[in-house]
């Protein structure tokens, strides 16, 4: 449960190439509930890094991409219901759906692009 908390934005990018790491080395296995953004940036960061490498990717990433799933879970509140949305990671580091509206806009308000 939001494993990066209380932890540096700095940090909390190289707790997931720890996690990364991990999961590639040692066959670990991970579900994590987190809101970090840097988390998730640092995720798609290393996917893409390996994605344009071409034929000198490591396949263990490439890989990364098709065991990652993303579950945003919403509240409708017409329904009195939960959403789950399921978003997957492409192995170029983008999502293949849209990311729910609400979640990191705040990186847009502040550069400007809205």
């Amino acid at each position: 449960e939001q494993p990066e908390l209380h932890l540096h934005p700095k940090l909390q990018a190289n707790l997931t190439d720890l996690i990364i790491w991990s999961s590639q080395k040692n066959d670990n296995k991970f579900i994590l509930e987190t809101h970090s953004e840097h988390m998730i940036l640092r995720l798609q960061r290393r996917l893409r890094e390996n994605f344009e490498k071409g034929d000198e990717s490591d396949p263990e990433i490439t890989n990364l991409s098709n065991s990652v799933t993303i579950n945003v879970v919403t509240m409708n509140i017409k329904e009195r219901q939960s959403q789950n949305k399921l978003l997957k990671i492409t192995p170029s580091g983008n999502f293949n759906g849209r990311w729910p509206e609400g979640f990191f806009e705040e990186r847009f308000v502040e550069l400007g692009i809205e």
